[in-house]
């Protein structure tokens, strides 16, 4: 198993586009803050709580705010149609499994080197909007030991918020078998469910895109959460993650390569 997550991790790295949109986040995070600067100064000004420590502060107003998660997510669908869709293009998955490897084993290296991307992105994000923050406003007071608890706590339920929504792509890139059309299904799946929320919710008196574990975290910024709603956030992204998972190694287990 270990031999083929290095496997797995020198096809990633080989894939010059895949590392390529692993900076995106950043970059996002930090022209989004840069231009957001000027609103959190004025509302400081204006006298409105403004708490800085290091500048995590801005990176929990990004991830709160739909015009950072729905980039990202975006962008992960992208990784993920590139990523896997390109072991199907080139056959590099039946050559693997024609040499002896378990499909279960080459599922769950990709799988584990996907949500790895997918978490060194979120601390890209992390790290560039700090960085930003301490630049205009200094790192401020220092730390209290809840507060260091607070920002290891957001920052892990951030990843797995993001991971249990990102699972989807897993199951339909691996559905698909191809990066044209599992890049198209992914982003227009999200996109569906994202904006037509609101019609969906009048017709069916059902949140569809509250399904989704992204719809949480706007909740994760809250210093005073509950234990009962951290818990309901995490098991709402573990059960995403756990049950597509699932299906996608069920409904490809057997099922003939391209």
């Amino acid at each position: 198993m270990i031999n083929i997550i290095k496997m797995e991790i020198y096809n990633f790295r080989r894939l010059w586009f895949c590392k390529l949109i692993l900076l995106f986040p950043a970059l996002f995070s930090g022209i989004y803050t840069i231009n957001e600067m000027s609103s959190f100064s004025k509302m400081a000004n204006l006298g409105y709580p403004f708490p800085l420590a290091n500048g995590f502060y801005f990176f929990t107003y990004i991830v709160s705010n739909h015009k950072f998660a729905v980039p990202f997510i975006l962008i992960c669908a992208v990784l993920s149609a590139f990523y896997i869709g390109s072991d199907f293009m080139n056959r590099t998955i039946t050559r693997q499994i024609a040499v002896g490897h378990s499909r279960l084993k080459l599922l769950s290296a990709k799988i584990l080197v996907y949500f790895t991307a997918i978490a060194i992105m979120i601390l890209s994000a992390f790290l560039t909007s700090s960085i930003i923050g301490i630049s205009a406003y200094g790192i401020g007071e220092s730390f209290s030991i809840g507060e260091v608890a607070y920002i290891i706590r957001y920052l892990l339920l951030a990843i797995v918020l993001y991971i249990g929504t990102c699972s989807l792509f897993v199951f339909m890139t691996f559905t698909i078998q191809d990066i044209a059309k599992s890049l198209v299904c992914s982003v227009g799946a999200f996109l569906f469910l994202y904006f037509a929320t609101d019609v969906l919710h009048v017709v069916t008196k059902i949140n569809i895109f509250g399904f989704l574990p992204i719809w949480f975290v706007s909740d994760i910024t809250n210093k005073n959460m509950t234990g009962s709603e951290i818990a309901v956030s995490a098991t709402s992204a573990l059960c995403s993650i756990i049950l597509l998972v699932s299906v996608t190694y069920f409904v490809n287990r057997k099922r003939e390569l391209k």
